[in-house]
Formats: C-alpha cells, sequence, structure tokens
C-alpha cells in the first residue's frame, strides 16, 4: 500500500474516536470503525469531519501529491476538534474539504 494505510485499518488506530456519530450507518459501533468505514459515512458535522480527515490523511501519506499539512497535521487536527463545538468541527471540515478538492496529478 503507497499510502502506508489499509482501508481496513481501525479508525481509532489513527485518530480519537468521536464520542458520537452524527448518524451511525448501519448501526456501526465507532469502536469497530475503518478508514474505510468512514469514508462511507453520510450526512454532516462529524461524519463529515470524519470523511474529509480520512481523505486529507490519503491525499498526506501519497508522495505523489503535493498537500497542504503533512499527516501528522491531519491527525492533530482532527484530533483537536473531533469532540469539541460544532463551529470548530465544521471549520476543520470546511478546511479539510477545500484541500482535498484542490487539483491532482494523479
Amino acid at each position: 500500500d503507497w499510502t502506508g494505510y489499509d482501508p481496513t485499518d481501525s479508525f481509532g488506530s489513527v485518530f480519537d474516536l468521536p464520542s458520537q456519530l452524527e448518524r451511525p450507518e448501519h448501526n456501526v459501533d465507532p469502536a469497530g470503525l475503518t478508514l474505510e468505514d468512514a469514508l462511507r459515512l453520510r450526512g454532516g458535522g462529524v461524519n463529515a469531519l470524519m470523511r474529509h480527515a480520512v481523505a486529507a490523511l490519503l491525499n498526506a501519506a501519497n508522495p505523489d501529491v503535493s498537500y497542504d499539512f503533512g499527516e501528522s497535521d491531519v491527525i492533530f487536527r482532527f484530533n483537536s476538534v473531533v469532540n469539541g463545538s460544532d463551529e470548530a468541527i465544521e471549520g476543520q471540515k470546511d478546511q479539510f474539504a477545500d484541500f482535498n478538492a484542490q487539483g491532482c496529478p494523479l
């Protein structure tokens, strides 16, 4: 795996787990959530933050992508806001989303 991450890696082995999911999908237990599961979460709030954080992590880990943050920055930024205010979650989600939407050579 060129990023060092596998889709089946536990979300909680990389990021802090949220205190609760916005809308649990298919009875997903946060403790058993994988990186791929997080990419498939629907809805806004912490679910959207998780989706965009995983995408940001994979972009940051890819040696062929010039991403605005390094892997440790993505993890730190997510962990700093995941159980915080709605405004903090939304602000960080928007930043990840903007960076994730930049042009990519791949």
